[in-house]
């Protein structure tokens, strides 16, 4: 008889039909996070991302669809009978286990109707026979021998029946005729929000306590305006401040740009710059002060008075004019290169 490998389990679980034989098309499949087995395979057993092995069990599963067989019929282990009971069609997470949706097949819906079988049994795989974390679902098996109580009964439509501390919440909520267990919390959990949120503008209005109606009306009554008047020595009008900071942010500018035209001008008292460097200086100036002041501080002097050095005209030595060390300076060109280049002879190894 076929055993299926040591990474692959059967846990059982789950009624799908109850007393009167209705059959659920939408069933509890295997919990989410850690479970167990209530036999010798023990407990270790976790499903922690279970989008995930959602995704996987469809993507490798034939036709996209997973089989439920008579007592894990196609694993072989207590008969060989393959036909399907079903089919799962789709799964989902909710309240803390797989739903599965189940396309049944007329001699599923006999087995359970005539209560041949009354419980659902998950086949997955793990990732290893010690690292039981599951990461994808086979199938599943209608069996009588649970395995999986971590898992609350299903019951069919006419026999669901809520926890009656959540039957209360209900009603407390308005939802009177909500039965669903998730919706009832998630609405509780609304109301919990808001009320957390309603406590910090309690808080924020200066005052204690719950946000009831005495409450509610004060913050109201500061909102319009009916509560303290404003200290007049502690505020200005907001037309008087917008008019005061777009002057002071006009003075600023003008403070700025002033010294921006004083820096260039000292730079060129200082022969620091020729005409065609003008606009460049104003720029730079105007953009980044203190760096155009750094530059005007180490640049060479490539003026004497009011008289600029002819550009470009050789001393009669063979050195560079003094705007031409300018320019070597303003580029990072070596001196040597630039005179070489004037005079047309090659370039040293080293200076190309």
């Amino acid at each position: 008889m076929a055993r299926p490998p040591q990474n692959q389990f059967a846990g059982n679980a789950v009624v799908v039909c109850n007393s009167e034989g209705d059959v659920r098309d939408r069933i509890e499949l295997i919990p989410v996070g850690k479970f167990a087995l209530n036999d010798r395979r023990g407990s270790g057993f976790n499903l922690e991302k279970s989008d995930e092995v959602i995704k996987a069990s469809f993507a490798l599963a034939a036709g996209q669809v997973l089989p439920i067989d008579f007592d894990h019929g196609l694993e072989a282990i207590h008969t060989k009978d393959g036909r399907a009971a079903g089919w799962i069609t789709a799964m989902e997470v909710e309240g803390g286990k797989i739903m599965a949706t189940v396309e049944w097949t007329s001699a599923g819906k006999a087995a359970l109707a005539d209560k041949i079988y009354r419980f659902i049994s998950p086949v997955f795989l793990t990732r290893s026979k010690t690292d039981r974390r599951v990461t994808r679902i086979l199938r599943a098996g209608l069996t009588n021998n649970p395995a999986i109580h971590d898992l609350a009964q299903v019951a069919s439509k006419e026999t669901d029946t809520v926890d009656p501390l959540l039957q209360w919440l209900a009603v407390e909520l308005g939802m009177t005729d909500e039965t669903d267990e998730t919706k009832i919390k998630e609405a509780a959990q609304a109301k919990f929000a808001a009320a957390a949120e309603a406590g910090k503008i309690v808080e924020a209005a200066g005052l204690a306590g719950d946000l009831n109606e005495t409450a509610a009306t004060v913050i109201c009554a500061k909102i319009a305006g009916a509560g303290d008047a404003p200290d007049p020595s502690k505020y200005v009008p907001k037309a008087m401040f917008d008019e005061l900071s777009a002057k002071v942010e006009a003075q600023a500018k003008a403070t700025a740009k002033s010294a921006a035209e004083q820096a260039v001008e000292a730079a060129k008292a200082d022969g620091k710059l020729s005409p065609a460097m003008a606009e460049w200086a104003a720029s730079y100036a105007d953009k980044d002060l203190d760096g155009f002041k750094t530059w005007a501080a180490s640049a060479p002097v490539i003026a004497d008075g009011d008289e600029l050095i002819p550009a470009l005209k050789p001393a009669e030595d063979g050195q560079l004019t003094n705007e031409e060390k300018a320019v070597c300076t303003a580029m990072s060109i070596s001196e040597e290169a630039f005179l070489a280049t004037k005079q047309g002879k090659p370039l040293k190894k080293e200076e190309a």
